[in-house]
């Protein structure tokens, strides 16, 4: 994953379309898709957030959940 989420790996809400959000549309869409085919949560952060998911799985789970509320919110309705 390219870039650093604002807040040090967690993404704060925000009601605005942010620089890190317009630089991860790619990523969004593609968390996006995982979710709906019903991909595994690990195997999307490893892929698609580069996220060490043995190192620390809760602190994935956590990005990776954050990172698909955020792009529910844009795709389905918040800037999109």
């Amino acid at each position: 994953m390219t870039g650093d989420p604002p807040s040090g790996g967690h993404l704060a809400y925000v009601g605005w379309l942010t620089d890190y959000d317009r630089d991860h549309i790619a990523v969004y869409s593609a968390l996006l898709r995982a979710a709906r085919a019903g991909r595994d949560w690990k195997d999307a952060a490893r892929s698609l957030l580069a996220l060490d998911v043995a190192a620390d799985e809760a602190a994935a789970h956590a990005i990776w959940q954050a990172h698909l509320v955020r792009a529910r919110w844009f795709w389905e309705g918040g800037d999109a």
